[in-house]
């Protein structure tokens, strides 16, 4: 699926996921439901709850993963 990530907030299904190609300093901001987000080349994956947010640290592929029924913005 293909998303267009710079209008307005994402919402995501359990398990659907967003990918980001060349992210870095991007910011990921969970307003409803959990994220997991993994990095390439980063050693440990994100898990996000409301209210936390996330700067993506590496280029290359991001995944973001709705644990359960998501509601998030990227910047």
């Amino acid at each position: 699926m293909r998303m267009e990530i710079d209008r307005g907030p994402i919402r995501l299904a359990r398990r659907q996921i967003v990918r980001i190609l060349e992210g870095t300093g991007r910011r990921i901001c969970v307003h409803e439901g959990s994220v997991w987000i993994t990095e390439t080349g980063e050693p440990s994956d994100i898990v996000l709850e409301p209210g936390a947010c996330y700067s993506l640290k590496r280029g290359g592929l991001a995944l973001v993963t709705g644990l359960d029924e998501s509601l998030l913005t990227v910047n």
